[in-house]
């Protein structure tokens, strides 16, 4: 046998044992339920995904629906300081009222106007970078703002009787 034929013989050889090999490997993969095992974590790691997806989903439709309420009270409060500074100017041309009660009024109504567009600018930039926690202080502040409106509107009935 020459040199060539005994190279070629041996890297059939070779190649004849690795292939031996792989099947050996495949064999024993299969036979000891690698294949099922494999499908049935892809399974478990696709259902964690899907379950993560509608987890978030979820909280985005809360959030849509608490900034939908944030809204609703932001407009329902600019609504009500419009009135007021309405009925302090309805009140000063019935002389009803001085002209310092009706400048210190419109300063009130000024005031709780000013922190309510600062509050909204803090709101959505909390919304805006998911700060969840600054979100409930300023629905709290929100709330102080409506009782202030409130209060003054009170005020403003009491002095326009």
């Amino acid at each position: 046998m020459t040199a060539v034929a005994r190279t070629t013989l041996l890297a059939a050889a070779l190649l004849v044992t690795a292939g031996c090999a792989t099947y050996q490997q495949q064999k024993a993969d299969a036979v000891s339920g690698g294949p099922e095992r494999r499908l049935l974590e892809a399974k478990q790691r696709q259902q964690a995904a899907q379950d993560a997806r509608l987890g978030l989903q979820s909280d985005q439709e809360v959030l849509a629906e608490e900034q939908g309420l944030q809204e609703q009270q932001l407009a329902q409060l600019e609504e009500q300081l419009k009135k007021q500074d309405q009925q302090v100017a309805n009140a000063r041309a019935r002389n009803e009222l001085t002209r310092a009660e009706e400048t210190a009024l419109r300063q009130r109504i000024a005031d709780i106007d000013r922190d309510l567009r600062d509050t909204e600018l803090r709101m959505l930039a909390a919304q805006a970078t998911g700060d969840t926690g600054s979100d409930r202080q300023l629905q709290q502040q929100l709330r102080q703002l409506q009782s202030q409106a409130d209060a003054l509107g009170r005020e403003i009935e009491l002095l326009t009787q």
